[in-house]
């Protein structure tokens, strides 16, 4: 979903000044890309912002759109058995092409290491092998090597990878030998939980001034408390994703000439997106506060939550601070917006693989991986969809289910729509912050 203004993120353009590739599909999906271009174009849609409409007729099978992600990721369970390329999947054979990089010495110390050596050290160089990036052959590799704006971005990018893993594995070390793993956040948070209690959380300018005084406060003040806090698997993957957007950030701040070099999404194009943060951290306030309904305390709570998204961002700036430039608000424009807008990556069954079909998840399938992919964001919901997606590799292919008339709106459905219309709605409202009134559940609701 797209809507035309940004909420918190409105100075976030001050900071923010940019990932994918394609792979072999049915020739009946390859048309032109000049004449997918003519199928749809983007309008302004009554209470549903910007969308994908029919410029002229679409016959049913018509491939109306192709995307390419600004970032895609294998999740993290599934990394030895998946191509972080073409997103092959092979379970339970491991994928045999691993991939190395050159990186300062000092870095392959632990991330906070205060060694006296550290200043000669810092011009050194060694090649490491990245754990979390594997291939499933050599052209994989080499794409995934040269694809960007110049080869420095895969350099860059593996670096951060490989800062995070070492975090990662310096935090557990940490843990390990220390017992004490509470975070004591009260001294942190008295002021901020009074300011809450009196703001009006229906004020969108309230509620955005107390969101960038708890991401400045927790930054600033608590980032060593925060130290103890480890990632799980989900919260890994989520980091690798945020990677590769400010990876492309950055590259493209020093190459000014950068847009002239490739035609690939941009981080620009990511604040086209939908940004999430004011819906979601408004939900899960309310929520506590219903949840505590019963309680003697009838006071706002700083979800935990949100706490746990301010520990994930001090983790990622304590791995990749000494080469990657990430202000909190930089980190908060790509985390909220990839919330409810990125794609989930799923294994592709046999039928699938021969006969191109729809691209239903059904219970024996599993999620490999997340992709963001900025110029498919005009695709709207709606339980009767009239397109579909396909994942080609690592693009995502989107045809037409049935004729689409001039004028008529392109959709897509957000994840399963056989459930009923209240469970459907209430699911779509928890996860992509609207309550659903396609034609479908206006005639299913009565």
């Amino acid at each position: 979903m797209v809507v035309p203004t940004i909420s918190t993120e409105e100075t976030a353009k001050d900071f923010l000044s940019v990932h994918g590739h394609p792979s072999p599909l049915h020739e009946q999906h390859h048309s032109n890309r000049q004449q997918e271009e003519k199928w749809l174009e983007v309008c302004s849609l009554p209470g549903k912002g910007r969308g994908f409409v029919a410029t002229q007729r679409i016959p049913v099978g018509a491939t109306v759109h192709t995307s390419e992600p600004l970032a895609a990721v294998v999740s993290q369970e599934w990394i030895p058995e998946t191509c972080a390329w073409c997103f092959h999947f092979t379970y339970p054979k491991r994928m045999r092409h691993k991939i190395d990089t050159t990186i300062p010495k000092n870095l392959t110390n632990n991330i906070n290491n205060t060694n006296k050596k550290k200043k000669k050290q810092q011009h050194a160089y060694t090649t490491v092998t990245i754990k979390d990036v594997l291939f499933c052959s050599e052209p994989c590799r080499r794409k995934f090597q040269t694809y960007g704006h110049v080869k420095n971005e895969s350099e860059l990018l593996l670096r951060c990878y490989y800062a995070l893993e070492q975090e990662y594995n310096l935090r557990q070390k940490q843990n390990k030998e220390d017992d004490n793993n509470d975070m004591d956040s009260n001294g942190l948070i008295t002021d901020l939980q009074q300011k809450l209690d009196q703001l009006d959380i229906n004020s969108d300018e309230q509620l955005s001034k107390w969101i960038d005084q708890a991401w400045t406060t927790f930054t600033q003040q608590g980032l060593v408390e925060a130290q103890q806090w480890i990632p799980d698997d989900a919260e890994q993957t989520m980091m690798r994703l945020v990677a590769c957007c400010l990876t492309r950030r950055q590259i493209e701040s020093e190459y000014l000439f950068a847009d002239q070099l490739m035609v690939i999404p941009k981080f620009n194009d990511l604040l086209n997106v939908q940004c999430n943060e004011l819906a979601y951290i408004r939900r899960i306030i309310i929520d506590n506060c219903n949840n505590n309904s019963n309680s003697n305390e009838n006071k706002r709570i700083i979800p935990d939550e949100l706490i746990q998204v301010m520990e994930m961002y001090t983790f990622f700036v304590s791995a990749t601070s000494s080469f990657l430039n990430c202000p909190h608000i930089v980190f908060r424009a790509v985390y909220f917006r990839e919330m409810a807008n990125s794609f989930g990556l799923w294994e592709m069954s046999p039928q699938q693989h021969q006969n191109n079909n729809d691209g239903n998840v059904t219970d024996d399938l599993e999620l490999l991986g997340w992709g963001i992919y900025p110029s498919a964001v005009y695709f709207n919901h709606a339980c009767n969809a009239n397109v579909r997606k396909i994942r080609d590799g690592r693009k995502m292919v989107f045809i037409a289910k049935r004729d689409i008339e001039e004028g008529e709106e392109a959709c897509i459905s957000y994840g399963c729509v056989e459930d009923t219309v209240e469970e459907r709605r209430k699911r779509l409202l928890e996860h992509y912050h609207f309550l659903c009134a396609c034609n479908r559940c206006e005639q299913e609701s009565g």
